[in-house]
């Protein structure tokens, strides 16, 4: 269907009707974004689905492990609200900057290669794919001397409820 604000919801509910307690859900979003007033927006087909929405329904979801990977722009807002116990939230840009580097791509290199296997132990972990974006936009940042595009920005309250850690700087 098409990728309205109603559709994506419509998912989302159901998904809360489906998952339980230990189950996992990883929801990665490409595509558009923006921001007004200190929230982010997803840009969806007709109304946008805003922060504060998204955050809404992954609450109905609380027993659920979630990972939420934004590679659009100005999606730091998605942090602040969509942030909780069990989550881990990747986001490519701080709320103001526009994305300019390969954030997408980058990120499914960190997952798929044994390159980005930091502690060698045979699997991926977000953490380890969240340092190839950061290192994606640092490259696109020095290559022909321009500004780093954007910096992505981690929210890791699953793994011992440590709270925010951001790179790229």
């Amino acid at each position: 269907g098409k990728a309205t604000r109603a559709n994506v919801e419509k998912v989302l509910a159901h998904l809360s009707e489906i998952m339980r307690k230990g189950d996992r859900l990883f929801l990665y979003m490409v595509g558009h974004t923006g921001a007004r007033r200190g929230h982010s927006y997803y840009d969806t087909v007709g109304p946008k689905l805003s922060d504060t929405a998204l955050a809404g329904h992954l609450d109905r979801l609380d027993q659920v492990e979630i990972t939420l990977v934004m590679s659009p722009c100005a999606t730091e807002g998605f942090i602040w609200q969509c942030s909780g116990k069990g989550r881990v939230i990747v986001v490519s840009t701080r709320i103001r900057e526009s994305n300019s580097a390969g954030v997408a791509e980058a990120f499914i290199r960190g997952v798929e290669s044994p390159g980005w296997d930091g502690n060698r132990d045979g699997k991926n972990s977000i953490l380890e794919a969240y340092g190839s974006v950061t290192a994606e936009q640092e490259r696109w940042g020095r290559k022909g001397g321009r500004a780093q595009p954007g910096h992505g920005l981690l929210d890791g309250k699953a793994v011992g409820d440590q709270g925010r850690a951001s790179g790229g700087e």
